[in-house]
């Protein structure tokens, strides 16, 4: 499956370039080792004041992974933008390391902005067959189904909210497959409101670790 990159040009370009466009004094990385031998690089979860950024290993080509371990993934505005098959889970090992990753990622974005999206408790068990969340209102709509093996979040932005003026906001997450930066809010969500970029982005960082 073709890993897809964000549409964000000048932020890709920054990146490339060495300069770091959300540069701060002071970060916490937690680093994750993939059972794969072959793989050169670890994977992290960095959290700085105003963002939170996941990085997972690359798979290489020659390595027989797992495949359809779970079916998660994530499209903004009909484009798949993650996809568990993207990683390199070669064990059962590797699929907890992943969930932990987006599980420590939603925890500490949540806290940074002392808000949240408030999920049922992932502890008990989960006896329903199916379930369905929607959120919509004028500027979006934000769907997420769910069975036992798959979790599929949709994100529509509607169009009369793509043409406002640019807004910063506090705290961004960004999600990458080995050098490829495949979700950024900053350049996905950066024309709607504060609070619902906070409401957005914790649903997803939730649902991503696939309780």
């Amino acid at each position: 499956m073709e890993i897809q990159t964000t549409d964000d040009d000048s932020l890709q370009q920054e990146l490339e370039s060495g300069e770091n466009p959300y540069e701060q004094e002071s970060s916490e990385k937690t680093i994750y080792h993939f059972d794969d031998p072959l793989l050169k690089e670890s994977g992290y979860v960095e959290i700085f004041p105003n963002k939170v950024v996941l990085l997972f290993p690359e798979k290489i080509s020659s390595t027989n992974y797992l495949s359809n371990v779970q079916n998660v993934q994530l499209y903004i505005n009909k484009k798949l933008v993650f996809h568990y098959n993207w990683l390199p889970i070669l064990t059962s090992i590797d699929l907890i390391r992943c969930k932990n990753m987006f599980d420590r990622a939603y925890s500490e974005y949540t806290a940074l902005i002392d808000w949240n999206f408030w999920p049922g408790c992932h502890f008990y068990p989960q006896l329903y067959n199916e379930s369905v969340s929607v959120y919509s209102n004028p500027g979006y709509t934000l769907t997420c189904f769910e069975n036992y093996n798959t979790t599929s979040i949709e994100l529509v932005i509607k169009p009369s909210q793509t043409q406002n003026p640019l807004h910063s906001f506090n705290v961004h997450a960004q999600i990458y497959v080995g050098p490829y930066l495949t979700f950024c809010s900053k350049s996905s969500l950066n024309h709607l409101d504060t609070n619902v970029i906070h409401l957005i982005l914790s649903f997803i960082l939730y649902k991503l670790t696939k309780y």
